[in-house]
């Protein structure tokens, strides 16, 4: 998103409307679905999702595919959050609300076990859904009948809200009552698959945005907003130069998984023509969190866009007002818990809540938070406490001067020198310039507020490590 658009304007793109699009039937929908099933290509599977004829009507008329795509992709969808429904929630609401008992009650709370559908056809097994619509398909409307009300787009979306916002057992079964009045059993399926958030279709967000418009991929990832993205890309001819933001969240850069010596050797081949230096450092094990920061507004993310914010920013402010030297950025790091008796960092934790828990004094159950220490369980915390390791910075803006010594240090002594740091998006730029960044915006604290340890290598070095190491792999096996 552009770092100058106003909050009344995203506010209007977010509200973009779509009468066209909510319109369509979820029937039509449904059928999209069960027709991607039997598609093999990747951009037939699109096409289909997104048809020729809807894309054109809804260009036309210069309007949000939000409410259409928010239900194809709801992984993607950030503005409605959790149901607090799984699998044995729904069964146990599906069984109450028709009066089920014997053999199917037992399909839909047993649906990963194949003994209870012996001589069923069609049926997947270990898939809910799948035996939802077996146990449904004489009991919900039938996908014929055209006497009772069709549930459009936007009647889902509205069902979907209600759901969100019921958490009492009878408002739901309601909503299921509501279901099996209006819907058949294939679009119930479906319903389900929504609110598990788990399609099984194999559409991925990032090829069907792609689709969508040239610079949605882009701009997903830089805010995670999807109502956002379709609002503003509503033509794929207009396009869109898409920018970081603060306190929006955004898609950190992800490492590509080289599984052997030969396949790092050739990344080193490939990516390394145009220069001989490249940053090492060593894999964290912990959380994955973004920093944001503007002025004295803190937020923190999951990878994926999650806000931890309320969990971790006790712990956080005091380190953030302190020791980052800009008014605003955006960081990229690894929450990890600092053991001090061992004078290592946790390897592996689960469930770093508690520890934030009982290092802020917090009174709640921590009774079954368990970590891994020197090979033993223990739910000791003594001599040990969450530690915020940057790896990187995304994003820098300063409104003020800063003093600098006379290398441009913002850490360093006041020097006659002053320096003006401009908003920048610095994922351009190097890892080793960005690295430089870090050390000019942060002051550390060792154990609890820090950097990341890490070595620039040539890559004649790194070649000759390689082969040593190939070697060595090679006698050893």
């Amino acid at each position: 998103m552009d770092h100058e658009m106003s909050a009344e304007e995203r506010e209007k793109y977010m509200k973009w409307p779509c009468t066209v699009v909510e319109k369509l039937l979820f029937k039509d929908l449904v059928d999209c679905f069960e027709k991607v099933l039997l598609l093999r290509k990747r951009h037939d599977q699109h096409q289909q999702l997104l048809s020729n004829k809807l894309y054109k009507m809804v260009v036309k008329v210069d309007e949000s595919l939000f409410a259409l795509l928010r239900l194809i992709i709801p992984r993607a969808d950030r503005s409605r959050g959790q149901y607090g429904l799984a699998v044995k929630k729904i069964a146990k609401l599906y069984i109450a609300e028709l009066g089920l008992f014997g053999q199917d009650a037992e399909r839909l709370e047993k649906y990963d076990n194949p003994n209870v559908f012996v001589g069923c056809e069609g049926v997947v097994i270990g898939d809910f859904s799948h035996a939802l619509e077996y146990v449904l398909k004489d009991r919900a409307m039938p996908h014929a009948d055209n006497t009772r009300k069709r549930l459009n787009i936007r009647d889902i979306n509205d069902i979907l809200d209600q759901l969100e916002k019921s958490s009492k057992k009878q408002d739901q079964r309601k909503i299921i009552s509501h279901l099996l009045q209006h819907c058949s059993a294939t679009e119930q399926k479906w319903f389900v698959r929504i609110v598990l958030r788990d399609m099984k279709i194999g559409v991925k967000e990032d090829g069907l945005l792609g689709y969508l418009h040239p610079d949605a991929v882009q701009m997903f990832n830089m805010c995670r907003d999807l109502s956002l993205v379709c609002g503003v890309l509503r033509n794929p001819k207009k396009r869109h130069a898409a920018k970081l933001s603060p306190l929006l969240p955004c898609s950190p850069m992800l490492a590509q998984k080289l599984r052997t010596w030969k396949d790092v050797s050739n990344w080193i081949s490939k990516h390394l023509n145009g220069g001989n230096q490249f940053v090492f450092e060593e894999k964290l094990d912990g959380h994955r969190i973004l920093l944001h920061k503007k002025g004295k507004k803190i937020k923190l993310f999951s990878r994926k866009g999650l806000d931890h914010t309320h969990e971790y920013l006790g712990f956080f402010a005091k380190f953030v007002s302190e020791n980052i030297l800009v008014d605003e950025c955006i960081l990229d790091g690894e929450l990890l818990a600092w053991d001090q008796d061992a004078g290592r960092f946790n390897e592996f934790m689960s469930n770093m809540k508690g520890l934030f828990n009982h290092y802020l004094g917090r009174n709640e159950n921590t009774s079954t938070i368990e970590f891994v220490r020197n090979g033993t369980l223990t739910k000791n915390f003594s001599g040990m406490w969450p530690c915020y390791s940057i790896f990187d910075v995304l994003y820098i803006n300063t409104f003020e001067d800063k003093p600098c010594d006379a290398s441009g240090s913002l850490l360093g002594q006041v020097g006659n020198r002053k320096e003006k740091v401009f908003h920048r998006n610095l994922l351009p730029t190097s890892l080793a310039e960005r690295k430089k960044t870090l050390k000019r915006i942060i002051k550390p604290v060792p154990n609890k507020f820090c950097l990341t340890p890490y070595t620039i290598l040539e890559k004649s070095h790194m070649v000759s490590s390689l082969k040593y190491v190939q070697i060595i792999q090679m006698i050893k096996y």
